[in-house]
């Protein structure tokens, strides 16, 4: 009995540390794929490829990459050009480069389910400055992604009714006849929402 107890105790353990846990073989320290160990399924049909940015100003823009077992990476980059301070121009770059995972998938519809985040971490601590040439850098938090752990997956055909204004001001532009005409990942708790970045 306590062997079986034993063996119980230990699958529990390697189940809790393979989901969403660090890959032994990462030595990188630029972020150019997930290190994350990924524990769902996203359906094959969505693609893999999502922007946060406005339809209008372009200044910045969150990019984000979802792979298929739920993890996923991503840059948020904010350019502000023509700075000058002490009559020297400079380029203003706020950066966020950050990989994570989600932790639970739960289908809700035909058109609709939810995701979980798990964690995500950024490659450059929060505030951190560098300066390249005339381009000054500073390091912010994952805009889209930061402050929120509920997030909704929606395919084309989903209805935009009930859907709250905040966020549908960011896919507006890719909706038809009341329907979303995209693939659109949703940060419930702020409104932001991601559309398919060829489609953007």
């Amino acid at each position: 009995m306590k062997k079986i107890v034993c063996l119980l105790l230990t699958l529990c353990l390697i189940i809790t540390v393979g989901c969403g846990g660090k890959k032994d073989d990462d030595t990188s320290s630029a972020i150019s794929y997930s290190t994350y160990k990924g524990c769902i399924k996203i359906p094959d049909e969505v693609p893999t490829s999502f922007i946060l940015a406005p339809t209008q100003n372009t200044t910045w823009s969150t990019k984000l990459t979802l792979n298929k077992d739920g993890t996923f990476t991503g840059e948020y980059r904010e350019t502000l050009a023509d700075q000058v301070e002490n009559d020297t121009e400079y380029t203003l770059i706020y950066l966020c480069n950050f990989e994570g995972y989600f932790k639970d998938i739960k289908k809700v519809d035909e058109h609709t389910y939810t995701l979980t985040l798990g964690e995500y971490t950024m490659q450059y601590a929060l505030g951190d400055e560098w300066v390249e040439g005339n381009v000054y850098y500073q390091s912010t938090e994952p805009f889209g992604i930061a402050n929120s752990e509920e997030f909704g997956l929606y395919l084309p055909g989903k209805t935009t009714e009930g859907l709250k204004d905040n966020f549908l001001m960011w896919v507006n532009h890719k909706t038809l006849g009341g329907k979303l005409d995209t693939y659109v990942l949703h940060n419930t708790a702020v409104g932001y929402g991601f559309v398919e970045a060829d489609q953007k």
